[in-house]
């Protein structure tokens, strides 16, 4: 790719250099009776010709274009020569588009402040000096403009770069810290559904140990095995934990806990509206605790970020899935109902990932009547039979 680029900016040049080069012999022709023609036409090969390397040494050829300036007043007093004109002014060009200070600052003193000498020394009109300063400068000046904005461009390029990376990578950083999190509270559903089953087993052992040690044998092996799988929680709760986090003591929240948090996003400001829909069954302890975090995600967003006074919860129970809504009529973020959300916050984040543990579905965006909706749906029957 790199290679055919070059080629082609060479041909471009080649092109270039060739077109100026054929107006130059016209002109040699025209004015071979002011000039003559074996004069002209090798000036006009060496104001062209070193147009092919411009982009390699743009300062030697700016200075080679522009030293023939006076040569060419020698040989034709007429002057005018339109080939040599638009040589130099590509040559300047090229100087202040290529090169950056100090080097650019070349451009300039060669076209305009070497020009304005000649001038001086051969008292030359007031228009010559203008003329200078205008064309061959001023082809100077776009050149270096559109460099300096290539140049901001590329900053700006690189600073969005970075700015995505360390976007991605805070992403990156909040889903492991919400997976760290997650598995946390699942340690304690599965740790308090270990130690019923150990005190269940004990119990169930010590009323058949009279009179059958075949099964209290087997029921004493399940308390073992237990037992040392609740030694295993606990030391992979350690693993799991942050370096001066606290335990958690209170039990792990579920839909009885609702009440209070609409109570404290209420208290915050936001009028909450509770609306159940079908016949509430109990759920697994995961798939409750995973409809909390829900609500209690969205709500915080609703405070957060829309800028409202309204909020309805749903809680749609069906045969085989949870179906949780929470909708607010604040002012609408970007992202389409139906598609992920992809920023905004990393509370969205973790959201996705409790609920695609349980094998369900998040969409978040802008409702159809204003305001922003979660919805999540979350299957009930694979957990009903594996629990």
């Amino acid at each position: 790719m790199r290679r055919a680029a070059d080629a082609l900016i060479d041909r471009q040049d080649s092109l270039l250099v060739a077109g100026l080069f054929a107006m130059g012999a016209v002109e040699a022709l025209v004015l071979a009776e002011q000039a003559p023609l074996w004069w002209q036409l090798p000036l006009a090969v060496v104001w062209t010709a070193p147009l092919l390397w411009r982009r390699r040494w743009p300062v030697v050829v700016l200075a080679l274009v522009i030293v023939m300036g006076p040569a060419l007043e020698l040989v034709n007093d007429e002057g005018g020569v339109m080939s040599f004109v638009l040589s130099a002014v590509v040559a300047a060009y090229s100087v202040g588009r290529l090169l950056d200070p100090p080097s650019t600052w070349w451009g300039p003193a060669l076209t305009v402040g070497f020009g304005w000498i000649v001038f001086a020394v051969t008292r030359g009109a007031l228009s010559d000096f203008v003329f200078v300063a205008l064309l061959y400068g001023g082809a100077w000046a776009v050149g270096h403009a559109i460099r300096r904005r290539d140049v901001q461009v590329g900053e700006l390029t690189r600073e969005k770069e970075e700015l995505r990376r360390t976007h991605q990578q805070r992403e990156l950083m909040a889903v492991e810290h919400e997976r760290a999190r997650i598995a946390r509270e699942l340690h304690d559903i599965v740790s308090h559904g270990i130690s019923v089953i150990t005190i269940q087993a004990q119990a169930l052992r010590h009323r058949v140990e009279p009179t059958n040690d075949e099964a209290a044998e087997v029921l004493r092996g399940i308390e073992t095995t237990a037992r040392q799988a609740m030694g295993d929680m606990r030391r992979l709760l350690g693993v799991l934990r942050s370096d001066g986090e606290p335990p958690a003591l209170a039990p792990q929240p579920g839909l009885a806990d609702f009440p209070a948090l609409v109570s404290e996003t209420r208290a915050a400001g936001v009028d909450v509206d509770m609306v159940i829909q079908g016949a509430a069954t109990p759920l697994p302890p995961g798939i409750d605790l995973v409809a909390y975090r829900v609500v209690q995600e969205a709500l915080t967003n609703v405070r957060k970020h829309a800028g409202v006074a309204s909020a309805v919860v749903v809680l749609r129970y069906q045969p085989e899935a949870l179906d949780i809504e929470v909708a607010d009529e604040g002012r609408p973020r970007l992202q389409p109902l139906g598609e992920p959300v992809t920023g905004g916050g990393h509370g969205l984040a973790g959201m996705r990932e409790r609920v695609a543990l349980y094998g369900g579905t998040v969409a978040a965006g802008p409702a159809p009547d204003g305001g922003f909706r979660v919805q999540v749906l979350l299957p009930l029957m694979s957990e009903m039979t594996t629990g």
